[in-house]
């Protein structure tokens, strides 16, 4: 007899404090991005698949810091950083500081496939996209007039946004992957890399859990976050204490405000901030439509 399809999607939209009037943005965003995930999952029956799937979904909505839409730096540019990591073999594909390209989790995927490096970062990172075949846009194609206002009404200084955006997923095989994309902080020095595509930090996963981080990318660096929470779910703590832990932890520590998910081996899931909000979506066999919720701190 044919079993159930068992997978499943948790993702989020970043930690940041989120104005009224783009709430149903975020959550409209998270929806979608979670029923394209979802929707590859079941078709492919590949986290690795319906990762890159949900976390391109976000990158092509202006809404998120991420892809098209991503904050500006002083200069006014677009500089992404993105990964991916597969859990049973702790495979990992990361770019940083990277510009040009519209889906900057597609090419930390080939940086993963080609397995000869795990992080490149701009220049190194834009030839490589070149050898592989991705194409570069303009870079004035990735700005919105969004970003390109906010970055003019912050006088060019370091803004506070914090939205990157992640992506969990469990195939029917029992394999966990982890996705991250961001644009940084608005206004940010120019080449300024954050957590996003450190193995450890933004996210990882390994044969228990999975884990994504969001927020003061310096803080979260200096937690390594991602680890710290994998290592309470190893030793068996639920995914829903270990985030609520791990960001006690880091804020105590280092005073950094965040936010984080996590998805174990069983399909439990963990989410915790303490930004004033956190925009997510989770979907398994047991929905009709992904839930999605902004999550707000106490």
């Amino acid at each position: 007899m044919h079993q159930p399809f068992q997978g499943k999607i948790i993702l989020h939209g970043g930690a940041r404090s989120v104005p009224s009037e783009m709430k149903t943005s975020y959550l409209d965003g998270c929806r979608a991005a979670a029923a394209r995930g979802w929707e590859v999952l079941l078709n492919s029956e590949s986290a690795l698949d319906a990762v890159e799937a949900a976390v391109i979904a976000l990158e092509n909505d202006p809404t998120f810091n991420a892809g098209y839409g991503s904050a500006l730096n002083r200069e006014g540019m677009v500089e992404m950083d993105s990964a991916i990591m597969r859990g049973p073999d702790l495979a990992a594909g990361a770019v940083a500081a990277i510009r040009g390209v519209a889906n900057p989790i597609s090419l930390a995927r080939k940086v993963m496939a080609e397995g000869e490096a795990v992080l490149l970062a701009s220049e190194g990172a834009l030839q490589f996209a070149v050898k592989h075949g991705t194409p570069i846009l303009p870079l004035s194609e990735m700005v919105s007039a969004a970003q390109y206002n906010q970055w003019l009404s912050e006088n060019k200084s370091t803004g506070e946004c914090k939205d990157t955006v992640g992506c969990l997923a469990l195939d029917q095989q029992g394999t966990l992957v982890a996705g991250t994309s961001t644009g940084g902080l608005s206004g940010k020095h120019s080449g300024r890399i954050g957590d996003s595509p450190l193995i450890g930090s933004g996210l990882y996963a390994n044969k228990i859990c999975a884990v994504c981080a969001t927020g003061d990318g310096e803080a979260i660096m200096k937690v390594v976050l991602s680890r710290e929470i994998a290592r309470l779910v190893e030793g068996g703590m639920h995914p829903q204490s270990a985030a609520e832990a791990g960001i006690k932890y880091m804020a105590e520590s280092v005073h950094g405000e965040a936010g984080c998910i996590v998805l174990d081996k069983h399909g439990e899931i963990g989410i915790a901030h303490n930004s004033e909000h956190l925009s997510f979506a989770v979907v398994d066999a047991t929905m009709r439509e992904p839930m999605v919720a902004l999550h707000q701190s106490l």
